[in-house]
């Protein structure tokens, strides 16, 4: 390289460096490029002769959408800095990742690695940072959440039409995307015109942050920055053709932009191409969008997609720029992404709509208002903290609001609460996100998960984070000083130790057979002892209908009739407090026989995978049965929902019906099996997500005849597939199934999906005949009512039992009043008899019941038929009896009620007597009572002359001792005849 290379080269990295605003000076900036250029030089790629090889330049990571397969590709390339050629860095582990967090877009870094053996690629091994871009430097957020903000910046967008010389390309402005004929001026009426303009969103998305400008420096205000249409070849790279390389394309467009008007891409930030939409002409190009992640001192974006939403895909794209990654889902919160682009609510998930980014992506970029009160973090303590969330995608960003909360979810990662409406320009939020809060968590990327929504009158509960929030519902809020207001949502918050008894929530009651009705809730308190379930045949009328053990979730109500309607309600309860009732929800029994269509309910239940790449294809407009000549071999999957067939029918017959897509012709044979599971789970992104599934060997061939356009064709019988699920142990009636096709696909067979018309959707029809299964059943056999049981003392509950199905153990609980009172044992044998001690401080009262319950899930229980009472615990009093002497009786037990006895009641010591509360103190003839005396002596319970129902206390007495050596019966069962004659033989007392 001359002196003059040199020379020109530190010039260009001079321009460089100056857009990025770091302050170098030019002689370090020189001895920085002299480095870059040795290093290359010594150990630069060599065409064909791999080998460990340093890449110095500027870092670019590329990220392509294919929106429709739910799926996208990361890649990471350098720029070599004097001649620009691009090198591919294929990173370790894992597609897309993990990554060297300095290898971002606009970083200056030299890349250590192993050439690949096509001469131009590396793959990675270690890297070293020599310059870093400043948009790349992260806000530092560790002090606090409320500070600091992002300073608010103006980026330049040029935006280029670009159309292909050997494609047929499409009119954006024309609805139905018509072909030929394109024009700016939509173009620039998404840009920047129309209401709802990219331009506008990013403004306000940001809350006033970021600034997209009509026209750059220099330029007159009144044209803006939108050109074209420029004509390149669609296969235009470098010689290699067909690779889909969107940078090639922005370097093409923007050589004939500079060509045509005089000016340098340099005056622009951002370089956005608007291709046409060519999937059709060539398939490799399948994308939606490609853009560089993250933003050097300038960046591209390539938007391609249907005009219907093509202002979404440009945001999108944009985003990338920004350094958005995608807003993916994480439905069991395992801290994995199960979907790519499932989160809705935000631009950088499947939906291009029109709603703002999600609280997590607008924190991460520092986007809200310090001086509203935008974002708060929080710290769950026991005292309940009440906050009101104005919408996020309320558009006024002088609105003083709350707009998310945020609270620690792991040690790196946060929860966000937030709430959407449709507000403004902001109106395509759907009624998935509407409905109450959403709840997201990000890490220290910049990707974002979608968790769940908490409906109103739910609650959330962390118990690892010691949180608790209630959603409580939607409330209206003034804008304080101003005449306008916005609806917003009202959460409480606190930790653990402060949450009252909760009811439960999401009640949902389901007929599973002829004679059962199934429930399920949400549980979400931790403290109760159980649940109380109420029943009514008429929503109005209530009575209780079990008890279940804490942290239970379902019940299941038999013994019913076919055709039975019902209400439920449940709530919790413990010693002392019951919660509120849950919500109402009603269902009714399944027919016992009969045919039943269920129909495909979404468009996510139809689906296609594709043999070659295990791709999904969830949004089709059809179910292609036939050949599919852009993408091959491939498998249908059709999972129908709520299938109301009971567990253990006879299935008589089943069918799938079709409605033809157009006329289907050619040899299509397909096989159907199902899935072997208990309850299908939903279709989704993941790769092999079809086939990757276990299916059932018994099988089902359908040969194909020709169709009719939106004709009705029905399979052959699918009972001997369907059979076998259905007889599943875990199947339950309302379960969801899941059947693939497989086979010959020579033929053109489409028929209609649930997104290409829903009443034509697939429909399953399966005629069964159902015959009920043996039950348990029991009956309380003591207490039954009317009987006087006394606190303190043991007594025997008794219950009979019948049927096949009676679980092992029983629990068993005693109500007060028709409620709750406490748990007896939570679990004994079921064998018909407890032995249950009334706690000494049981309270009084004469409306108690006892319920057994099976063990199993509560499904069958019994109550006493009628209330008994439960008086008071026994007194005890200590007496001194002194044989041949006077008798003395402590004053300070004149309290006391005691039963005296006469002389011949025998006394020693250790004894004790045990009387009941209302009994008089009698006194009996040789039985003398005095004040004063001290007490060392008990007294037993029974006379030793007197027949008694009940055994003698075993060390009372010497002879009582006696005795019950020799007979074991008198101090096990009862005294009787013959325990008193040993009194005389073996004691040598007599009694009179």
């Amino acid at each position: 390289m001359s002196i003059r290379d040199v020379v020109a080269l530190s010039a260009k990295i001079q321009h460089k460096v100056s857009m990025c605003r770091v302050k170098f000076s030019s002689q370090f900036i020189l001895s920085i490029f002299f480095f870059a250029i040795s290093s290359y030089s010594a150990t630069g790629l060599a065409q064909g002769r791999p080998g460990s090889v340093t890449v110095t330049g500027e870092a670019s990571v590329e990220i392509t959408d294919y929106f429709e397969t739910d799926t996208y590709t990361l890649q990471y390339f350098i720029i070599d800095l004097q001649s620009g050629a691009r090198t591919e860095v294929f990173m370790p582990g894992p597609a897309n990742g993990p990554v060297n967090e300095n290898f971002r877009t606009g970083n200056i870094i030299s890349v250590h690695g192993s050439q690949r053996p096509n001469g131009r690629d590396i793959d990675f091994q270690d890297l070293e940072l020599l310059e870093v871009y400043p948009d790349n430097i992260p806000i530092d957020r560790s002090a606090d959440a409320e500070a600091p903000v992002a300073t608010p910046v103006t980026r330049e967008v040029l935006t280029l039409l670009v159309d292909f010389n050997d494609a047929v390309v499409y009119d954006y402005g024309t609805p139905g995307n018509t072909p030929n004929g394109a024009t700016l001026q939509n173009v620039k009426d998404r840009m920047f015109n129309e209401t709802k303009n990219v331009a506008h969103f990013y403004d306000t998305a940001s809350l006033g942050t970021l600034t997209i400008p009509s026209a750059a420096p220099g330029i007159s205000p009144a044209e803006l920055p939108v050109y074209g249409p420029y004509q390149i070849d669609l296969y235009y790279l470098e010689g290699n053709p067909g690779s889909c390389s969107s940078s090639s394309y922005v370097s093409a467009a923007l050589d004939m932009w500079e060509a045509a008007t005089g000016q340098s891409r340099s005056s622009y930030k951002h370089h956005s191409l608007i291709l046409p939409n060519y999937w059709d002409y060539d398939p490799q190009c399948t994308f939606g969008g490609q853009a560089q992640l993250g933003c050097g001192d300038s960046c591209w974006a390539v938007s391609m997609d249907p005009v219907s939403i093509m202002h979404g895909v440009i945001i999108h794209e944009l985003g990338h720029n920004f350094d958005f990654n995608h807003a993916r889902t994480d439905t069991n919160n395992d801290g994995s992404s199960d979907c790519e682009y499932c989160d809705s609510s935000d631009f950088m998930g499947g939906s291009r709509n029109w709603m703002k980014f999600n609280p997590p992506h607008f924190e991460f970029k520092g986007w809200y208002d310090p001086d509203s009160y935008e974002l708060h973090t929080i710290t769950p303590t026991s005292t309940l903290q009440e906050f009101q969330l104005i919408p996020v995608d309320e558009e006024d960003t002088e609105w003083p609001g709350l707009r998310a909360l945020k609270t620690t979810r792991t040690a790196s990662t946060n929860y966000y609460f937030s709430f959407r409406q449709e507000t403004g320009h902001y109106d395509n939020v759907t009624s998935s996100y509407t409905t109450g809060v959403s709840l997201h968590w990000r890490d220290s990327t910049s990707y974002s998960y979608f968790y769940r929504m908490i409906a109103p009158g739910e609650v959330f509960v962390d118990v690892t984070n010691n949180l608790v929030v209630y959603a409580v519902g939607p409330t209206t809020i003034d804008n304080v000083g101003e005449t306008d207001t916005t609806e917003a949502f009202t959460l409480r918050v606190c930790n653990t130790t402060c949450a009252t008894l909760l009811p439960p929530v999401n009640l949902v009651a389901r007929g599973t057979t002829p004679n059962s009705i199934e429930l399920s809730w949400s549980d979400h308190t931790y403290n109760e002892d159980g649940f109380t379930v109420e029943s009514s045949p008429d929503g109005s009328s209530w009575s209780t209908l079990a008890t279940v053990a804490a942290n239970a979730t379902s019940y299941l109500h038999s013994g019913l009739s076919d055709g039975s309607t019902f209400y439920y309600r449940v709530r919790a309860y413990r010693v002392g407090e019951t919660s509120d009732w849950s919500n109402t929800s009603s269902a009714s029994t399944l027919p016992a026989s009969g045919s039943f269509g269920f129909r495909i309910q979404t468009g996510d239940d139809d689906v296609e995978e594709f043999d070659s790449s295990g791709s999904m294809w969830l949004n089709s407009s059809f179910i292609n049965l036939g050949l599919d000549s852009s993408n091959g071999a491939h498998d249908e999957g059709l999972r129908f929902q709520g299938v109301a067939v009971p567990q253990g029918a006879n299935v008589n017959s089943a069918y799938i019906e079709y409605r033809a897509y157009d006329p289907g012709t050619g040899a299509t044979s397909v096989t159907y099996r199902t899935e072997d599971v208990n309850d299908a789970a939903a279709f989704t992104s993941t790769t092999n997500n079809l086939t990757s599934r276990t299916f059932g060997a018994a099988s089902v061939n359908w040969v194909l005849s020709d169709w009719s356009h939106l004709s009705y064709y029905q399979s052959p019988d699918l009972k001997t597939i369907i059979q076998p699920i259905v007889n599943k142990a875990g199947w339950s009636g309302g379960n969801s199934m899941v059947f693939v096709s497989q086979g010959v696909q020579t033929g053109s067979h489409k028929g209609l999906s649930y997104d290409g018309h829903i009443p034509s959707a697939p429909l399953l029809v399966i005629d069964y005949t159902w015959t009920p299964p043996a039950t348990c059943s029991y009956s309380v056999t003591q207490p039954v009512g009317g009987e006087t049981w006394t606190a303190g003392t043991t007594y025997s509950v008794n219950w009979n039992k019948s049927g096949a199905t009676c679980a092992a153990t029983a629990l068993l609980h005693l109500h007060k009043g028709g409620a709750y009172d406490s748990t007896i044992t939570a679990s004994t044998s079921n064998d018909g008899s407890y032995s249950w001690t009334i706690p000494a401080d049981q309270a009084t009262g004469s409306d108690y019941r006892v319920f057994v319950v099976d063990s199993d899930d509560g499904t069958y229980f019994a109550q006493s038929s009628g209330n008994f009472t439960i008086n008071a615990p026994v007194e005890t009093c200590n007496v001194n009896m002194v044989s041949g002497v006077t008798e003395y009786f402590d004053a300070s037990y004149e309290a006391c009620e005691i039963l005296v006895l006469g002389p011949d009641f025998i006394a020693g010591d250790g004894s004790n007597v045990s009387v009941n509360s209302g009994w008089e103190i009698n006194f009996l003839p040789g039985f003398i009572v005095e004040q004063g005396a001290t007490l060392n002596a008990n007294v037993c319970g029974q006379s030793l002359c007197m027949i008694s129902p009940s055994p003698m206390l075993y060390g009372c007495h010497s002879c009582v001792d006696q005795i019950c050596d020799i007979d074991a019966s008198c101090c096990g069962v009862e005294f009787d005849d013959a325990c008193l004659d040993m009194v005389d033989t073996v004691c040598g007392l007599v009694c009179e």
